[in-house]
């Protein structure tokens, strides 16, 4: 867990919060590279600037928009779900991509894809024609055991759970929902693997 955020505490996201952008509220330009530290800092100084007694109005509208956002991006699993529903582009270049565009087609491709991955920063990037074999067999052992924590869970139609059901309804539902979150996981994998093949 990241040093000194709530990991334990769940965070339940509606459909509003995947829809708003926390970064821009925290007014973090970095978005999703912020380092835990840097979300912290543009938390306690928006709690400052956003503070009802310092609104014309003392609205205290904004100061809870702020809590939210850190509410989110401020635990591990909120802030990976939340950030895994953003934008992004799943695309790989054509196979019949040039030779001498290969570098420039893929090279941003598999920076892109990095993001995802469980190892990080570790995650080594393509290269280009001068780099060294050993460093090229590096690059493919990282990348055809790529992890990646990619959270699903906004994409796919889950069945709603509720304390009402019994135990068994209750787990029925629950493991259904972790079925079609494995499937949405096997199909980046694959797609990761196209990619690196």
């Amino acid at each position: 867990a990241r040093k000194g955020f709530d990991s334990k505490k769940v965070v339940k996201m509606s459909k509003d919060d995947i829809e708003t952008d926390w970064y821009e509220i925290l007014q973090l330009d970095q978005d999703d590279e912020a380092t835990d530290d840097e979300i912290r800092t543009a938390y306690r100084k928006r709690c400052l600037d956003s503070h009802p007694d310092k609104q014309a109005d003392h609205s205290d509208t904004l100061f809870k928009q702020v809590q939210r956002a850190f509410d989110i991006l401020g635990n591990e699993e909120a802030r990976r779900a939340f950030d895994s529903s953003r934008p992004f582009d799943d695309s790989i270049p054509a196979e019949s991509t040039d030779v001498e565009k290969f570098y420039t087609a893929y090279g941003p491709c598999f920076d892109r894809n990095k993001k995802w991955s469980q190892d990080g920063i570790h995650t080594p990037s393509l290269g280009d024609k001068d780099t060294e074999i050993d460093t090229v067999n590096k690059f493919y052992t990282a990348w055809m055991s790529f992890k990646s924590w990619r959270d699903f869970s906004h994409e796919v139609e889950l069945d709603e759970v509720s304390e009402n059901m019994d135990r068994y309804e209750r787990r029925h539902f629950q493991k259904e929902n972790q079925k079609k979150i494995e499937k949405a996981r096997k199909e980046e994998a694959k797609r990761v693997r196209t990619l690196v093949e």
